[in-house]
């Protein structure tokens, strides 16, 4: 018998802060302005360091109370192996994630690769857990959509800067992935 890495029965949890309270809508309202945008986008970087150098205790994002991931992809086009720090909601055995892109009029580059190549990782508290996304469409986008803004009103400023752009939104669920290396396909 093949030994297999766990597959999570729940996924890690991390919150930082205290969500709703003073300083995290104070941080949201200046979030949601084009100078708030302008930061959040050009701090994700530094963000995806310091996360990972706290092993998943320290986020930018933390006074919010955000629950915060680090999403590992492939590029569609160039195969090379991309990280990104992306805002998510747990939902039973899965995790959604949003392609807000900050109210831009584009997609994230993130979500084209998540299209391409579904298999992908995210960052937990620590914990790098392997993953499959699939793309929510429809009137399941639309209605997770409208929970989310209920949670975080953000995303009702970043659903009107985008204009006619569906915003997209994935769920994200656990993979086993095989430790020998024979079921690997390396022979």
């Amino acid at each position: 018998m093949v030994a297999h890495e766990e597959v999570p029965s729940r996924w890690p949890e991390v919150t930082w802060g205290r969500a709703g309270g003073p300083l995290a809508k104070l941080i949201l309202g200046f979030a949601a302005t084009p100078a708030g945008t302008w930061l959040s986008k050009n701090a994700a970087p530094l963000d995806c360091w310091l996360i990972r150098r706290s092993r998943g205790r320290f986020t930018l994002f933390g006074p919010i109370g955000a629950t915060l991931l680090l999403l590992t992809h492939t590029g569609r086009k160039t195969g090379r192996r991309y990280t990104t720090p992306l805002l998510y909601l747990p939902d039973g055995k899965r995790l959604i994630i949003i392609g807000s892109n900050y109210g831009q009029d584009r997609q994230p580059n993130w979500a084209m690769n998540l299209r391409a190549h579904p298999d992908a990782q995210v960052t937990i508290a620590g914990h790098d857990i392997p993953v499959t996304a699939t793309e929510i469409l429809g009137t399941d986008r639309d209605t997770r959509y409208h929970e989310l803004a209920e949670h975080l009103p953000i995303y009702r400023v970043f659903e009107k800067r985008a204009g006619h752009r569906v915003i997209p939104m994935f769920a994200i669920t656990a993979r086993e992935v095989p430790t020998h290396p024979n079921e690997r396909g390396l022979r």
